[in-house]
């Protein structure tokens, strides 16, 4: 697995890639978005994955990352992306002071450290420096919010969702209601096609296979862990340029059994844009006004 790529913002209306010698000026307010070319396992998406201090001395693993900013991280399946906000509404970072970004590889005997969905771990730590300019008013970057009721409805109206769960005998038995304020059943509620049913025995932290007893949308706004947006990932036409080879392959044959979402090749598949609209109403909780 590897780093495509870690973008900031560099003012109100502009982000742009962080070079690793430290000369992209950074807004003092902004996130982090690291893009990878493989689905992450969001159970490693977490804070120990990453360092974003203002020391220069190398981060071999989260022990070494003293004296750290504050953050919270974000994964987005459908593009890849963990986000890396700062933590609290007026949260800055020092104005004219050079920073690393470290992500870290998981290192022998350890399971901290960013690996993709299949366990097949980031190639290298990687570092990432930039310098921060003056603090600008109106820069501080906040998880998107939660997108409207009508914009939801919207997505769940269109023909890859509708032609399958609605009416009186809904495909797997679920219809998708989106009531203003009130959590739709399929939240919190394990995919059939991902129950592990008489082995319960299995380790619940760490399943062998990823996706195991996986919920339909994740209660805890983890989109990451939502089977719906992988179920509509793995039918998506085409590949992204910068999508590992075998990706959508692996995702398949792993992950999404059964028939990718829609079965019927006539049914046109839902955009990227629907399918951040998904992850981002997942993210805010699964709930809108």
């Amino acid at each position: 697995m590897q780093v495509m790529e870690v973008r900031a913002r560099i003012s109100a209306t502009e982000t742009a890639p962080i070079t690793a010698d430290g000369t992209t000026v950074v807004a003092t307010g902004s996130a982090f978005f690291v893009h990878f070319d493989r689905f992450l396992d969001p159970r490693t998406a977490i804070r120990q994955a990453y360092c974003l201090r203002s020391e220069t001395d190398p981060v071999e693993s989260f022990e070494d990352c003293e004296q750290a900013v504050s953050t919270s991280p974000r994964y987005d399946p459908v593009t890849r992306t963990l986000s890396i906000y700062l933590d609290g509404n007026e949260s800055e970072l020092e104005p004219n002071t050079l920073y690393t970004l470290t992500l870290l590889a998981p290192r022998d005997g350890t399971d901290i450290g960013l690996r993709a969905f299949d366990q097949a771990a980031l190639l290298e730590t990687r570092a990432f420096q930039f310098t921060t300019g003056e603090p600008a008013e109106g820069v501080v970057d906040l998880p998107p919010p939660s997108p409207s009721c009508v914009e939801v409805r919207a997505v769940f109206s269109r023909g890859q969702c509708r032609t399958c769960h609605a009416g009186t005998e809904p495909a797997e038995g679920f219809f998708i209601p989106v009531v203003a304020n009130e959590l739709p059943s399929i939240v919190g509620r394990t995919a059939h096609e991902t129950s592990l049913d008489g082995h319960a025995d299995e380790p619940e932290a760490r399943p062998t296979r990823f996706g195991a007893n996986m919920p339909i949308v994740d209660a805890q706004g983890s989109a990451g862990n939502s089977y719906l947006l992988y179920k509509v990932l793995a039918a998506q036409p085409g590949r992204p340029e910068d999508l590992a080879d075998g990706e959508i392959e692996r995702l398949r044959s792993s992950v999404v059994v059964g028939l990718p979402m829609p079965a019927l090749p006539d049914i046109e598949p839902l955009s990227e844009d629907d399918l951040i609209v998904l992850s981002t109403w997942i993210s805010s909780g699964a709930t809108c006004e």
